[in-house]
């Protein structure tokens, strides 16, 4: 099984990587959550979804030097090898990102990949568009749609054992996020 997308939105993404589109992303450092995840779990192997430039993957493998860190991001020529398997994957920004007919295969087949996954979701609109012109968040939705769609695609191995909706304002915003974490028994 393999990631899809299609090929319309996978060049909207290499545009946005490659500089001629405005980047997304949270930055470098890691949520406290998957700092204490790692901690607790302790994955030999690490796989950064959607890892853009690679710039957190980097600072994350700095942060755990012994621990195989890979990224995978099909806007990016150098990280589109997706592993057959990896202890954790996590994500910061990326499953809004996600086409809407691909989510539920998507998030299957990460539940296959990995038996702890830890994902950080933006459920607002970004500022960013796509060069296209629509939102870069092609799926916004709250919390509890997140929710529900995670358990939806869960098989009976895994669980959603941990998720936490913050609600911060940037600017007079309201953004909403939601950390999960998902594990394989």
């Amino acid at each position: 099984m393999s990631i899809k997308i299609s090929e319309e939105y996978k060049e909207q993404l290499k545009q946005i990587h490659s500089g001629t589109g405005k980047k997304m992303g949270w930055g470098l450092e890691p949520p406290a959550k998957l700092v204490e995840t790692i901690n607790q779990y302790k994955p030999q192997t690490i796989l950064d979804y959607g890892c853009g430039s690679g710039a957190m993957k980097d600072h994350m493998q700095d942060l755990y030097p012994t621990i195989k860190l890979d990224g995978y991001d099909p806007g990016m020529p150098e990280y589109q090898t997706y592993p057959k398997t990896v202890d954790l994957i996590y994500s910061t920004d990326v499953f809004e990102h996600i086409e809407p007919a691909h989510i539920d295969s998507t998030l299957r087949l990460l539940w296959q990949t990995a038996p702890v996954n830890f994902h950080k979701i933006a459920c607002f609109p970004a500022k960013k568009k796509l060069p296209d012109g629509r939102n870069a968040h092609l799926i916004i939705e709250e919390p509890e749609w997140w929710i529900e769609k995670i358990k939806s695609t869960l098989d009976s191995t895994c669980k959603l054992v941990y998720n936490k909706t913050i609600l911060e304002y940037v600017k007079k915003r309201e953004r909403k996020q939601l950390e999960v974490l998902i594990i394989k028994e």
